[in-house]
């Protein structure tokens, strides 16, 4: 990122920050395996940010500039750069929690209520809702009419509407989350798949929720048994062309958000299949 040098005229506070940023981007540059050709242009911004740190502490007027930090994507494994337009960098540092109280337990999740320490010292109450992953999985099948997917059409109590959804559900304690999907495309569908891969794993809402959402593809699957559905559960299985599916998403009975993640990742993985044969 790019970013207007900041410190706290707190001394602690501030030498602890000064670390925090030094360390990655020192640690982004060697990961990049550039670190002997850039660390003259790092050394650089380190030793004006030091500057800038004193000018604080003394109450002395500061001139402001623009540092370049690298931080490194843990899971990507990537070195991403932009320009901070905003902010002082305290968004990419996590809160602490100081306590945890269960407020509301119902059968599908729990809701916490608790209380968080941000990196600028700010004290903060927020509610957090628990529940079990969940796990979704798009069955594809190439037929002489060209390709379908697979959904599920049944009746959403939230929403108050009919959804059009790719089958899914949760995964229960102990369960692997591919053993859901497989279980889910079974049950609602009766139709099982050789060919099951893994796409993603993303928060379905990190703002309040903590668990995660999965993503599957089933390629080809074939009718097997009939439906085994919970007590009540109401669903119908119907075969789809996939681009009227494409088209429609976003609208209509096709306006679950997670079924629109789920798409996104399919689609991505048929493309890079198809590219490689």
């Amino acid at each position: 990122m790019y970013k207007k040098s900041s410190y706290e005229a707190n001394p602690i506070r501030g030498l602890r920050r000064f670390y925090s940023l030094t360390k990655w981007r020192l640690l982004s540059q060697l990961h990049r395996g550039s670190f002997l050709n850039e660390l003259k242009g790092e050394l650089k911004s380190v030793v004006g940010a030091l500057v800038e740190y004193w000018h604080i502490c003394a109450g002395l007027p500061i001139k402001t500039h623009f540092v370049r930090i690298a931080t490194v994507n843990p899971v990507l494994n990537l070195v991403e750069e932009s320009r901070m337009v905003a902010g002082d960098g305290s968004g990419a540092f996590r809160w602490k929690t100081e306590s945890k109280r269960e407020v509301y337990k119902a059968n599908v999740f729990t809701v916490f209520e608790q209380t968080s320490i941000g990196p600028n010292g700010k004290k903060g109450r927020f509610s957090v809702l628990e529940a079990h992953d969940w796990a979704v999985i798009v069955p594809v099948v190439e037929t002489p009419e060209g390709q379908k997917f697979l959904l599920v059409r049944q009746y959403r109590h939230g929403a108050d509407s009919i959804s059009l959804e790719f089958p899914g559900g949760v995964v229960e304690t102990g369960e692997a989350p591919a053993a859901a999907a497989a279980r889910e495309l079974t049950e609602e569908t009766g139709w099982t798949s050789q060919e099951i891969y893994e796409l993603a794993s993303v928060y379905p809402n990190p703002a309040l929720q903590s668990n995660f959402f999965h993503i599957f593809i089933a390629m080809n699957p074939v009718a097997t048994r009939t439906q085994s559905l919970d007590e009540n559960e109401v669903v119908d299985a119907m075969f789809f062309p996939a681009d009227e599916i494409r088209a429609k998403m976003g609208s209509g009975e096709l306006r679950h958000a997670l079924m629109v993640s789920a798409l996104y990742f399919v689609d991505r993985f048929l493309a890079q299949r198809k590219q490689n044969g």
